[in-house]
């Protein structure tokens, strides 16, 4: 083989693990399906294609913001059926743009509806989603799945994810995962042109896609409960169902949750087991990421968790919207909601991140991460 040859075989391969590691950090991202629009001229062209009928909506506990709604009632409208669910902050990121969507939209025959399927069992209960619609300004109309047959009945897999209906009640484009806005805006459009018989003449603003770093290599999402693999990384594995004692390590490896102290294993969480007094308890990871979320369950009254970064106080510049500070210069998040926090939001890097709290209460289900 000459050099020559050796060279381009050496770039290909490159390319590919390049590619390779994109795909698997954010395999959904791009992922849309665009059907092809109906020809001109045949008005029952949709009705008699290929398209997939859409699945009924079923299995629904409660209904936020709308009375109960069902697609076959829904003919002649043109839908957007949104699966997500609120403690997801790849579905949260996507929520200005659907509720700039049903603002322009719905007057002109657009019905959005937002599928709750949740991924953990606090998020059945309807208290909870009821204040996350409130605090997220979401007007449409939501639909609480909590037994997930809606979400199996379209044989679903992502959060979130989008399936835009036309007319007739087929789906004609889907897309998983964040992005594509201006196309996902652009085939409504098309949809609602085709359901009206007239030219739709709303701008649509091409924005920059938030994608949380989209392309990026990341620490992948980390769950603190037994049932979702192993995250975690003491050498003293789990105790299902069950308090344990920890000893994080001096050294921590990318990928994994490591605890100290004493901790209740779930399938879900993990929860301090005890009260301390100086937050000789901690859960730690190192991480690569700009951003740091850290899903928290909150106890019959609120607590502190404290934030060290890389062994120190927090800076400002790497604190997320969450964070507070005592008169110590100490930071600290107020969990007072089962919800999503943003602990970090700085600098892309590699760093270590130490939550404790003094609280028997304190309560991790998973932490995601953003470019």
């Amino acid at each position: 083989m000459d050099e020559t040859t050796r060279k381009i075989l050496l770039a290909v391969v490159v390319v590919a693990v390049i590619g390779a590691i994109v795909f698997l950090e954010n395999p959904f991202q791009q992922n849309e399906t665009v059907l092809p629009e109906v020809e001109d001229g045949s008005e029952n062209a949709a009705e008699e294609s290929s398209y997939p009928v859409a699945p009924e909506i079923i299995g629904i506990h409660s209904w936020i913001n709308s009375q109960e709604l069902k697609l076959a009632d829904l003919r002649g409208k043109v839908v957007l059926v949104d699966f997500w669910t609120y403690s997801c902050v790849n579905c949260l990121r996507t929520l200005p743009h659907l509720r700039e969507w049903n603002e322009k939209y719905s007057g002109l025959g657009f019905v959005l509806i937002g599928v709750h399927s949740p991924e953990f069992n606090f998020e059945k209960e309807l208290a909870n989603v009821q204040q996350a619609v409130n605090d997220n300004g979401i007007e449409y109309a939501v639909a609480l799945d909590n037994d997930m047959k809606t979400w199996r009945n379209y044989k679903n897999r992502f959060w979130p994810a989008k399936y835009l209906i036309d007319a007739n009640g087929r789906i004609r484009y889907t897309h998983f995962g964040e992005g594509a806005y201006a196309e996902t805006e652009k085939q409504i459009q098309l949809l609602l042109e085709e359901a009206r018989a007239e030219e739709i003449d709303i701008e649509i603003v091409e924005e920059e896609e938030s994608g949380g770093g989209a392309g990026i290599f990341r620490t992948p999402e980390l769950y603190a409960g037994y049932a979702f693999g192993s995250y975690l990384g003491n050498s003293e594995g789990y105790a299902q169902d069950a308090a344990k004692s920890f000893t994080a390590p001096a050294e921590l490896a990318d990928g994994k949750i490591y605890l100290n102290g004493e901790w209740f294993n779930s399938s879900e969480h993990v929860r301090h087991a005890r009260k301390t007094q100086n937050l000789e308890d901690f859960i730690a990871i190192k991480y690569l990421a700009s951003e740091v979320n850290a899903v928290l369950q909150a106890g019959p009254e609120p607590y502190k968790v404290y934030v060290m970064l890389d062994g120190k106080d927090l800076k400002e510049r790497y604190a997320g919207s969450d964070i507070m500070w005592d008169d110590d210069g100490n930071a600290f998040v107020v969990v007072d909601k089962d919800r999503l926090y943003n602990i970090i939001d700085g600098p892309l890097g590699i760093r270590e991140l130490r939550l404790s709290s003094d609280s028997d209460e304190f309560t991790l289900y998973t932490f995601t991460f953003g470019g």
